[in-house]
This record gives C-alpha cells, structure tokens and sequence, in this order.
C-alpha cells in the first residue's frame, strides 16, 4: 500500500518574501511506514490485554462460585442471650445470734445435718444472770417512782399554798380598797354639805343686811323727824313736822325711833354672825377638800398594793404551777433509761432460748454445751448457721455492659457439673443497682431463682447460666456465615434467582436472610454445594432481632 503525500500549498499575505514547503507534510512523507506499524502493535496489544481480563474474570468467578455454599433460608427459633457464671446457693439463709452476752450454754439441741422448722429450740443459755439483773434494776426503778411521788405531791402543796395566798391577799386588799371607798365618799358628802351650809349661811348674810339696811334707814327718818320736831318754834311747825309721817306726836316717834334703833344694832350683830359663820363654813370646806385628795391618794394606794400583791402573788402561783409542771415531766423520764435496760435485759432473757427463724438445714454451729459465750454492741458471736435447701438460686456477677439488658421476670437456663448436659430453668429475681464491691471489675450482682427443685444440687456448686434477653419465634431467617459486609458496615447476601429461597454466602463469613425480614442466628438451616455459573443477586439485609 502506497501513501502519496501531496504538497499543500498556502496563500501567504505578499510580503515580498519567497515561498518555502510545509514541514509537517514533509515530516509525514519520510516517516509514514512507521507510524502505522506503530499502531498496528497498539490496536493488536488493547485486544489481548481485553481477551486476558475477561478469562481471568471468568475464571475467578467459576472459582468463587465453585467454592461458594448455600443455605436455605427456613422457619426457626432465635433468641439473643448473656452469659452469666454464677454459685449455687440456698433460697434463704440465716446466721442466727443472740444478744446474750457472758453466759455459759446449758444445752444445744442440734448438730450439723440436722434438719430444723422455724420455733425449733437450737439452744439454751443459763439466765440466773439476767433474772438477777431484772430484780435488782426493778427494785432501782420503785424507789426512783417512790421519790419521783414525793417530789411531785411537794410540788403540788408548793401550788396550793401560793393559789391560797393569792385570795387571802386579795380578800385583805379588797377590804383596804373598799375602807379608802368609803372615806372618799363620805368626804364627798361633807363638802356636799359644806357647800349647802355656806349657801345658806349667805342667804341669812344677805337677809340680815337687808333687815339691817331698811332698820338704818327707818332709824335715820325717825332721827330726822325728831330733830325737826324740836327744831320747830311753834306747835304749828311742830303739827307741820308729824303730818304724814303716820304718828300724831313726838312720843310714839321717839318710841318707834328707839325700837328701830335696836332692831338695827341686832341686825347689824345678824349680819356679823352670818359673815363669821360664811368664813368658818368656807374654812371647814377647804379642810375637807384638802382631805378628800388625802382620801383619793389613800385609795390610790390601797388599789396599787392589791394590784402589786396580786401580780406578786400570781407570779408565785405560776412559778409553783411551773415547778410541779417541770417536776410531772421530770418524773416521767425518770425510769426512761432504767426501762430501756430493763427491756434489753427482758430481751437477753428471751433470746437465752435461741429458736431457729426459718425451715433449713443446720450448715454451722458455733456453741457447745458449757461453752460461755460472748457478744458486744459492735459484733454478736455466731450461734449457727441454717440454709433453706427446699430451693435454690443462682448468684453472679453481669458486666456492666451487659447490665442493661437484664431486667426481673426474665428467664434462664442452668447448667451445673451436676446435672451434666440436664438444662435447669430460672426466673432472674433481684438486679443489685450498685456495683458488687467484692468483684475486680465493674460488675452488677444478680440473682435467679430456680424452678423446682433438683435432688443433684448442692450450696457452692458452679452453675453456666444463660439468661434470656429476647427471643422470635418461627421467623424466617439464615445463619450468620452467610452474611457479608461492605465497606461501608452494609450487611448483605446473595439470593439465588432460581426461584427457590436460597441464600449464599461466603465460608469465612455469614449473612442473614431475605430484604423484608430483620433476621439474627438461628438454629438449624440446610447447606448445598453450588454449581459454577447459578445466577444471584445481592440483596441487602439486617441482622439481630431487631
């Protein structure tokens, strides 16, 4: 084949400058058989390299394939489950102590073995002791009641004198209070009177200068008269003279002037005696005006002393009222300690007959006959020790990761070395919300009760327990070594697309089942060897029981 390079001409601006050949096209003209051997090998070199790629997908696949398994995917049962490690103990037991405390043991009725009921008599303590003890204290306690008595009726006369007192005072000063009354009021009266004498007295005053001023005037015209009658020079002026003045001659004027003369002299007296009886009469008004103040100041003081003495003696009262009051309060504490004592040592005497609390089997006893036992307010000696065999529980620690997930009511299942590959059934009882001190980790005691009782189980064993935190039943679901993962924490399986419910899985992983059910592990599941080339499909799943 023949390639012929052709010149290419190009029209160029006229610059005045010669034309010369395209280097480009001159390039191609030397070099052309290359080039194309060139691309010969790189087209020839692409096809091999793609026919490689695809035997070797081919080949990988048919290996996968011929080493891939299938599980069918079924109806099963699945559950979730924490394990647990756990002893075997007793339902119930109990140390049993006394509050006894120095005293030797008469009898002991029980041996390690024996079987016991609740009330049966462990053992007995000598209580000559206590009942000494009891006497004396009691004996303590009626002489302390005995004074307690005494105080108290001391007390009460104390009350009874001061309340007696408190009327007596008030009987004397109501009689003071009342005596200064009457002194006041009869003073009153003698000013009432003294006021009515004194208006009297000025009344007869006023009449007396009123007889004594008409008798002054009368004497004074009759005076008159008279000196004009002897004045006269005849008895005509001396007629003249006694016309109209109602006598007829000089005799019965001078007799009328005599008698008006002394009825003026003993008015006059009047009128002295009056003035003098006013000022005697207003002097005893002073004196009694002055001794009705010393009446009122004598009952001011008669009704502050009663007033004293009643707050006096009623402070006495209420200080006595007090005292039997503080004595009754006193007296009722008296024996408080005393009867404390007395009730521990009732008590003491009580538990000198030591009973068993619960049915059990007698597992420990601490005391022999004649032996003296000893106990403090800080520990008590062990008498025995009795467990309730009748049924049993299991106790163990859960890590407290797991801790949540165990609550009460859930079921269990117990294996023990005992009863070999024998399943025993539980119920867990009590979750302890606080850590267990005694544990190296942090771990939560819990404690399940089991159900009947087995005759192979003893206190102390070992027991393997797993307890149930969910379960489903007749789900449909696969094992997990048919569930894969993808990088980005996607769980998956292969569904073969048969038409049959398979599901394939890898042997050094698992999946779970179909997309529309929320699968976990399950028990059973049949495999299958895969044909190379069976058609799957990936299908995404979930795994758990969610």
């Amino acid at each position: 084949m023949k390639l012929k390079a052709e010149e290419t001409k190009m029209d160029m601006p006229d610059s005045g400058v010669g034309k010369s050949p395209n280097p480009v096209a001159k390039f191609f003209k030397k070099q052309w058989k290359k080039i194309v051997a060139i691309i010969l090998i790189v087209a020839i070199a692409f096809g091999g390299f793609t026919f490689y790629q695809k035997k070797k997908a081919k080949d990988a696949m048919e290996s996968a394939m011929a080493s891939q398994t299938f599980e069918t995917v079924t109806k099963m049962d699945i559950s979730n489950s924490i394990a647990v490690t756990g002893t075997i103990e007793s339902s119930e037991s109990r140390t049993v102590t006394t509050l006894v405390s120095d005293t030797k043991v008469l009898s002991v009725s029980v041996n390690v073995g024996d079987y016991v009921n609740e009330g049966d008599v462990i053992c007995v303590f000598d209580t000559s002791s206590i009942e000494d003890k009891i006497e004396r204290l009691q004996k303590k306690m009626k002489v302390a009641e005995a004074q307690d008595a005494l105080e108290e009726a001391e007390a009460a006369r104390k009350l009874a004198r001061a309340e007696a007192d408190y009327w007596t005072d008030v009987s004397e000063n109501q009689i003071l209070v009342a005596a200064a009354v009457r002194a006041y009021e009869a003073q009153e009266r003698d000013i009432s009177d003294a006021a009515t004498d004194i208006e009297e007295a000025k009344t007869d005053y006023e009449d007396a200068q009123d007889d004594y001023s008409s008798y002054k005037k009368k004497v004074k015209k009759l005076k008159k008269i008279i000196n004009e009658y002897y004045e006269a020079s005849s008895d005509e002026e001396r007629k003249e003279v006694l016309s109209g003045t109602g006598y007829s001659d000089i005799d019965d004027v001078e007799s009328a002037y005599d008698s008006y003369k002394d009825k003026r002299d003993s008015a006059e007296d009047n009128v002295t005696t009056y003035e003098r009886k006013i000022e005697d009469l207003e002097s005893s008004l002073t004196d009694t005006t002055a001794k009705i103040y010393d009446s009122q100041d004598t009952y001011d003081k008669a009704v502050n002393t009663m007033n004293d003495q009643m707050t006096t003696d009623y402070r006495a009262i209420e200080d006595a009222q007090s005292n039997l009051e503080s004595v009754q309060l006193s007296n009722k504490t008296t024996n408080d300690d005393n009867q404390q004592t007395l009730e521990d040592y009732q008590e003491e005497l009580e538990d000198c007959v030591v009973t068993a609390p619960i049915y059990g089997v007698i597992t420990s006893l601490s005391v022999e006959e004649g032996d003296e036992y000893t106990s403090s307010a800080s520990s008590s000696q062990e008498v025995c020790v009795i467990q309730d065999d009748s049924a049993y529980k299991v106790t163990g620690d859960v890590d407290e990761y797991d801790i949540s997930s165990i609550s009460v009511n859930q079921t269990a299942v117990i294996k023990t070395d005992a009863t070999g590959d024998d399943e025993l059934t539980g119920v867990v009882t009590k979750v302890y919300p606080v850590p267990d001190d005694d544990s190296s980790d942090t771990a939560y005691k819990v404690e399940i009760d089991l159900d009947g009782r087995d005759s192979r189980i003893r206190t102390g064993m070992t027991a393997e327990t797993s307890i149930l935190t969910e379960s489903r039943e007749g789900v449909l679901a696969v094992p997990y070594n048919c569930v894969e993962e993808d990088d980005d924490g996607n769980s998956y399986v292969y569904l073969v697309s048969n038409g049959s419910k398979s599901a394939s899985g890898n042997s050094a992983s698992g999946n779970a089942a179909d997309s529309k059910d929320k699968k976990s592990s399950a028990k059973g599941g049949d495999s299958d060897s895969a044909a190379v080339g069976v058609q799957t499909k990936k299908v995404a799943v979930e795994t758990g029981l969610e």
